[in-house]
């Protein structure tokens, strides 16, 4: 199932479930100023749509299987373009065969269903590998930013003392790129430090 939401400067509005997105699709090609278009970017198609909300009238219905949806122009606060977005959404109440398909949200980041948990114990066992190491170098860390556009963050202070200062984001690099080997992530901390 999809649901249509509308999107525009971060406020989302939902507006109907649809079994499949062709039949949300049937019934979002006839709002005012819709548009669709399609971008290749190394190797992948993306689609967007979107709809220039000063083509709406006041007040329209659109109608889809003897159901009929409001829409009007002030739903929208902006003039700037409004985007369509499909969320695709699992019924558990229908028999499942396991871990649903989809992407889970950590932190400013979206994972793979089937790769969420892994990602998430690398994540915290990398945080805790570079907290010891930082503090055996005289450094104390906090987690920060949590909720922010770029996520959580490590920062540091010389221990007992002084300002905190931006280490690193725990973003996917940190998950999957973080070096393995103590030496090399013994550089690679004193080069986040500055100290090289």
């Amino acid at each position: 199932m999809y649901l249509l939401t509308f999107i525009q400067n971060g406020k989302e509005t939902s507006i109907a479930l649809f079994e499949s997105m062709e039949s949300g699709r049937s019934l979002a090609e006839r709002i005012p100023g819709y548009r669709i278009w399609r971008e290749e970017i190394e190797g992948y198609t993306y689609v967007y749509e979107s709809f220039e909300p000063a083509e709406l009238p006041d007040y329209m219905e659109l109608e889809h299987r003897g159901n009929r949806i409001p829409l009007t122009r002030f739903m929208f606060p902006d003039e700037e373009e409004v985007d369509i977005f499909w969320r695709e959404l699992i019924n558990v109440d229908e028999k499942g065969s396991g871990l649903i398909e989809g992407a889970t949200a950590v932190d400013a980041y979206v994972v793979n269903n089937a790769e969420a948990e892994a990602y998430i114990k690398r994540r915290e066992a990398n945080y805790c590998k570079v907290s010891s190491l930082l503090q055996e170098m005289g450094y104390e860390t906090e987690r920060a930013c949590r909720g922010s556009e770029d996520g959580e963050a490590i920062v540091v202070r010389q221990s007992g003392a002084g300002d905190w200062h931006f280490f690193s984001h725990m973003d996917p690099f940190f998950v999957e790129e973080l070096p393995e080997n103590e030496e090399e992530l013994r550089r690679w901390a004193e080069l986040q430090l500055g100290i090289v």
